[in-house]
């Protein structure tokens, strides 16, 4: 836990830094992460199959300039993961198949930081960029929800999580890489959409008796908008 918190000043002071010599744009992005756990393939048929969730991804973004066409863009990011489980089977009753079933799924709350090297291209108009790096991500809570499926959807659990008292590790160190596009406007500002991809390196929960590993990874899809914030040229794209 002391490592992480070395690792996050760390970067946040490098972030201070760059803003106080480098051209920089800040702004704000907003979509979707589809969540979920990889599991392994030694334990098909013997744990239910995880299936993604749909959580939010809320994001305040800087892009800091290197050069004509590489940037720093650290974020803060609020998002939600985990997974969900299925399990269930058909009644026939009067040659009608009643679908019969339980649905459970995990949600945790993360306050996320990815630190992301950017390559842009194109021109002042329309850019694409390609970013990667890592991401430093602690979890603040978590629900757990179990459904009954009968037809229709019937709430039977819904309870808090105490990570703590579970064993969750709250730190996260994972890595995202991911491409968008850029849409500049006569101010300066650009509209962008993004996609990106980012899997976990920490076991956030080892689940008993089946000796399972989890580990969070995702798909996310955004929409945003940055404004310069300081003076100068606008870095042409080339």
């Amino acid at each position: 836990m002391n490592k992480s918190k070395r690792i996050f000043t760390t970067a946040l002071f490098t972030c201070m830094v760059f803003f106080a010599v480098a051209q920089t744009s800040i702004g704000f992005r907003a979509g979707l992460n589809y969540s979920n756990v990889p599991e392994p393939s030694v334990l098909d048929g013997i744990v239910p199959d995880f299936k993604f969730i749909v959580g939010p991804n809320i994001a305040a973004v800087a892009d800091i300039a290197i050069n004509d066409h590489f940037s720093f863009q650290p974020e803060l990011a609020y998002i939600q993961k985990g997974f969900t489980i299925r399990e269930g089977f058909d009644l026939n009753l009067f040659d009608v198949p009643i679908p019969l079933g339980v649905k459970a799924t995990t949600k945790v709350n993360y306050i996320e930081a990815p630190l992301l090297a950017k390559y842009k291209f194109g021109n002042n108009k329309v850019s694409g960029y390609l970013m990667a790096g890592p991401t430093l991500g602690y979890a603040t809570g978590g629900r757990f929800q179990t459904t009954a499926q009968i037809l229709i959807d019937i709430r039977l659990v819904d309870k808090k999580l105490d990570l703590a008292s579970l064993g969750y590790e709250r730190f996260e160190v994972g890595g995202t890489i991911g491409a968008g596009v850029n849409f500049y406007n006569k101010n300066g500002g650009s509209f962008f959409i993004d996609a990106r991809y980012t899997k976990g390196f920490t076991n956030v929960y080892d689940v008993p008796i089946v000796d399972l590993k989890l580990k969070n990874q995702g798909f996310g899809v955004s929409v945003g908008y940055m404004m310069p914030l300081t003076s100068g040229k606008r870095i042409p794209r080339a």
